[in-house]
């Protein structure tokens, strides 16, 4: 995740608003896939049907939000720390949607 994540940025820096949400999409499909949830992995297809991906960087914040979070997600994940990595991951997805 941590090459996504460095592609995600550079794609940011030049205002690639497809690009950025291409990588952010597979950063969090490759965490969603390690988290090895059947009940996660089906809540967000059905998410996914009514919130299509092409509307994320229109959310004020989202581009941001999706390249400074992600940092304590992949930080709590290198030092195998679950519980730090739900809570991070918990919070991006609050403050990419705009709460």
């Amino acid at each position: 995740v941590e090459n996504l994540q460095a592609a995600l940025e550079a794609a940011q820096r030049t205002g690639d608003a497809e690009r950025v949400e291409t990588l952010n999409h597979q950063f969090h499909r490759e965490i969603n896939l390690a988290a090895g949830s059947p009940k996660l992995a089906w809540f967000l297809g059905s998410a996914a049907r009514y919130a299509p991906r092409r509307f994320y960087p229109t959310i004020h914040g989202w581009p941001e939000a999706s390249v400074e979070d992600h940092h304590a997600v992949i930080d709590a994940l290198r030092r195998k720390d679950e519980a730090a990595a739900g809570q991070a991951m918990r919070g991006h997805v609050q403050h990419a949607g705009g709460e």
